[in-house]
């Protein structure tokens, strides 16, 4: 597959990384989409085991009433309310 860039952002990236070989700037490009990716999937995989968390605790009677954690909030923050 081949992906073209704008012009005035290959330019940023060359500036960004010091290169001016294009095959550095698509090098570069790869990785930071790579990394994005596996980025994106970790946050994932963390927001599932959460949710998983605290289901288990609203099935073990610890959930907390939302207008406790709502008090606790403003008192916390100062908000009047």
């Amino acid at each position: 597959m081949t992906i073209e860039l704008r012009p005035d952002l290959e330019q940023r990236i060359r500036e960004l990384i010091g290169v001016s070989a294009p095959a550095e700037v698509g090098k570069f490009v790869e990785e930071l989409l790579e990394s994005h990716l596996n980025a994106k999937n970790d946050d994932l995989d963390f927001e599932e085991l959460d949710v998983t968390e605290a289901i288990a605790q609203l099935e073990r009677g610890e959930g907390i009433p939302a207008e406790q954690v709502i008090a606790e909030l403003r008192a916390r923050h100062g908000i009047q309310g």
